[in-house]
């Protein structure tokens, strides 16, 4: 297990990824009452899905070049803190636009958090520990998809889509606070450049693992990105049926992730 002085730091970093799966998938389980609201097709609203996807995508890379010079509690903070601002304004969206746009926003902070958090984890515990201390702040996003992107998805059907965004946004802003208060000061590492991005990917081998995960996360974006839309018109489900579809995906991806290496 990580140290135990370690732990409230890795906790928070957990903390801020289960906010960044919430954020990013909340959308799924809200298409209906959002598609309704702003008067446009379900299938649009899931977009909102593949333009999160993407921004992150096209930032993650380049986020580290970019806030080389800042130590990594810095970088940190401000990840979250767009985040928890994207969530916060596409609450009170106007429009479809407007939305598309804090979308965009708060994919820049996931973009900035999630590396960071990442490297963040493997430096504040001895190197023995930091498998364990990876696997703590990674059950973060895998926590959302068991429990955030259903319980937005209830939130959503029981009191409106726009309190179930507040609702995120404020978790973000908990593990905003949780960062500043927990996280040690990191240092600035060693940036990578985009000579080093170039010469990894001539690695046969790396090329191979970043083409299997591309189309992984297609396949489950994908799933995701329809999968709210579909139950409601195929089969008429209720928001409820839709949180426990949700859930019961989620609660069968923790077990792949936990029987698979095994099993191989």
């Amino acid at each position: 297990m990580p140290s135990r002085n370690a732990l409230p730091a890795l906790l928070s970093l957990s903390l801020g990824y289960f906010s960044l799966g919430t954020i990013s998938l909340a959308v799924v389980g809200l298409n209906g009452p959002i598609g309704d609201d702003l008067h446009v097709q379900p299938a649009t609203v899931g977009i909102l899905v593949t333009v999160f996807a993407l921004t992150f995508a096209v930032c993650a890379p380049t986020a580290p070049i970019l806030l080389r010079r800042w130590n990594r509690k810095r970088v940190l903070l401000v990840g979250i803190g767009l985040l928890t601002v994207g969530a916060a304004l596409g609450a009170v969206a106007p429009n479809y636009g407007f939305l598309t746009v804090t979308r965009v926003l708060g994919a820049m902070g996931a973009a900035v958090f999630g590396p960071g958090a990442s490297a963040a984890g493997a430096l504040i515990v001895p190197p023995e520990r930091r498998q364990r201390a990876l696997a703590t702040v990674f059950g973060g996003m895998t926590a959302a998809a068991v429990l955030g992107v259903p319980l937005a998805s209830f939130l959503g059907g029981t009191l409106g889509w726009r309190p179930a965004l507040l609702g995120v946004a404020a978790l973000s802003a908990l593990a905003f606070v949780a960062v500043l208060v927990f996280v040690p000061e990191i240092p600035a590492g060693e940036p990578p450049t985009v000579g080093a991005y170039r010469e990894a990917m001539r690695t046969p081998a790396t090329a191979a693992t970043v083409t299997t995960t591309l189309l992984f996360m297609a396949a489950q974006f994908t799933v995701y990105g329809i999968a709210g839309a579909y139950l409601k018109d195929r089969f008429g489900a209720s928001s409820g049926l839709i949180s426990l579809t949700l859930l019961a995906f989620g609660v069968i991806g923790v077990a792949g992730n936990a029987f698979a290496p095994r099993i191989a």
